[in-house]
């Protein structure tokens, strides 16, 4: 979802901003909402919402630094800075196919995180700076694969941070706590063709190109990492 964009994927598919600007972008989600006959906390059945019942932040995922940020779960009390951030018109361009997205589903999707905090030990991050603990992106996995042993790597940076290596940073770090903490077999990314910054943040986060395909209309492209392939670039890194 990337130096500071948005990867899809979610973001499902997608990644930072496109070719103007080489900006990453971000990750779609569309793909990834909830039937409304899922029976989850969080989901709309007849046009009401179930009533929030997560923890105010999942526990068990602690905190993960790098060098310029701090990377921890999204909580609940993390909405109307989310909210602010899907809805800029940069990131929901490449995240939400350019919907500027009620306040409603911002919080059905942290629901959904904390469920997958739950379910599969992952879900999605906030990205904060050191220091001032601002919010100015998100980070993070969602479950891919039927024996939800592979993850789909999301990313997204606030549009002002763009071009500064922050998706970048994020995105390997992601990978790291994947295949490392997590035990995830297989992580995918993909981005809109177009999104060559995007592209770009999946490759220098060790990514392999994995094909190519037009869905809903969307030109993609993937990316993807075995913890095999993983594990071999380690090895045969200097030093």
């Amino acid at each position: 979802m990337p130096g500071g964009g948005v990867g899809r994927g979610g973001g499902a598919r997608g990644g930072p901003q496109g070719l103007r600007g080489g900006r990453p972008g971000l990750h779609r989600f569309r793909g990834h909402e909830l039937p409304a006959d899922r029976g989850r906390a969080g989901a709309v059945h007849g046009g009401e919402e179930r009533a929030l019942n997560e923890p105010e932040a999942p526990g068990g995922s602690p905190e993960i630094e790098t060098d310029r940020l701090v990377l921890r779960p999204l909580a609940t009390g993390d909405l109307d800075a989310v909210h602010r951030l899907w809805t800029d018109p940069g990131v929901r361009r490449y995240l939400w196919d350019g919907e500027e997205i009620p306040r409603e589903k911002a919080r059905n999707m942290l629901v959904r995180s904390a469920e997958s905090f739950g379910e599969h030990g992952f879900g999605l991050w906030a990205v904060t700076e050191k220091g001032p603990g601002a919010l100015i992106g998100f980070c993070g996995f969602w479950p891919s694969g039927e024996d939800g042993r592979g993850g789909e790597l999301l990313y997204g940076i606030t549009t002002p941070r763009w071009g500064e290596g922050l998706a970048t940073e994020v995105a390997e770090a992601m990978v790291r706590h994947g295949f490392e903490d997590l035990g995830l077999d297989r992580i995918v990314a993909g981005a809109d063709t177009e999104n060559a910054a995007s592209l770009r943040v999946m490759e220098k986060a060790g990514m392999i190109h994995d094909g190519r395909d037009l869905r809903n209309g969307k030109d993609l492209t993937y990316y993807a990492l075995s913890r095999e392939a993983f594990r071999r670039s380690l090895s045969d890194a200097p030093g």
